[in-house]
């Protein structure tokens, strides 16, 4: 966990938003990097201007492409879990800070669209962020179960 709150990391709250979106993005690299980790998981809500837009968007580290199937998993599991959308699951693109070339394999959850009344309605209830959250760790498990599985084999 690099955050517990809905506070950033940043380092000052004195300096402009991008300058404090860069130093938070920073800080959960440091804590990457410096973690024993087998995996980041980064758990988003998503925004667009159009208002209809809705559904599941995953992506994974270009440079970890062997955590696509997981990535692929934690999507149909979230989708069969709260009926949501789903979107093709891709590599991140360069945009995404913490996906450029992170040392560990990571993958991005947008799990939903705040900018869709009905999404946002559903991400404010409870039961459905733990249904998500059930959905992603029940994804991570099986995933690491599968893969020590094949190891002993």
């Amino acid at each position: 966990m690099t955050r517990m709150g809905d506070s950033g990391l940043q380092q000052s709250a004195d300096v402009s938003l991008r300058e404090m979106k860069r130093s938070d993005m920073s800080t959960r690299l440091s804590i990457m990097k410096k973690s024993s980790s087998d995996l980041f998981v980064s758990i988003h809500m998503n925004y667009f201007e159009q208002r209809s837009v809705n559904g599941l968007h995953i992506f994974y580290a270009k440079n970890h492409a062997e955590i696509a199937p997981l990535a692929e998993n934690i999507q149909a599991r979230m989708s069969e879990i709260t009926g949501a959308k789903t979107h093709a699951v891709k590599t991140a693109d360069k945009s995404l800070f913490l996906m450029k070339n992170p040392p560990i394999p990571a993958i991005l959850v947008e799990c939903g669209f705040l900018s869709n009344a009905e999404e946002e309605r559903k991400l404010n209830n409870d039961d459905y962020q733990s249904r998500i959250a059930w959905a992603i760790a029940d994804s991570v498990e099986k995933y690491y179960m599968l893969s020590d599985d094949a190891k002993e084999k």
